[in-house]
């Protein structure tokens, strides 16, 4: 199964760089003086997910890694999952820089992500500036947020 997997996504890759070496060179005719990444990467991404290789990686992606740790939810969410892993990867921004990983090292990466059963990601944020509109008790009969409830 993986075997098949492997084939989809080298073939995917290998469009995906011949599909953004075309679009770059378009790109360099179209603009002058802008960022090569602000003009293009929208542009790359949605082509290149337009592409029949990208629709059938996520065709097996979904037939190798739903039901392990995945639920076996719609194509469109395992093809949300996917976009979402080439992007925050830096794959396509690589492509539109002209930076073509190695495929094998990809792949690999590809598969370690899908094999993850759950990941949890937690966000701190200061709270020494925030002001809340209603004092909050927490028993002390204090408002939690007055200098009084910390003496």
């Amino acid at each position: 199964m993986l075997q098949a997997l492997q084939e989809t996504f080298l073939n995917f890759i290998e469009a995906a760089q011949t599909k953004s070496q075309t679009l770059r060179q378009q790109a360099i005719q179209d603009t002058l003086g802008k960022s090569m990444s602000e003009v293009t990467l929208p542009w790359v991404v949605e082509e290149l997910e337009s592409q029949q290789e990208f629709s059938q990686l996520v065709i097996e992606t979904r037939s190798a890694f739903s039901g392990d740790h995945h639920s076996k939810s719609t194509e469109k969410a395992w093809r949300n999952a996917i976009h979402n892993l080439f992007c925050r990867s830096g794959y396509y921004l690589g492509l539109v820089d002209g930076k073509f990983p190695r495929a094998n090292d990809s792949f690999s990466n590809y598969c370690t992500a899908f094999n993850y059963p759950k990941v949890q990601t937690t966000y701190l944020a200061p709270l020494e500036l925030v002001s809340f509109g209603l004092a909050i008790s927490l028993g002390s009969g204090r408002p939690v947020g007055s200098r009084s409830a910390c003496a």
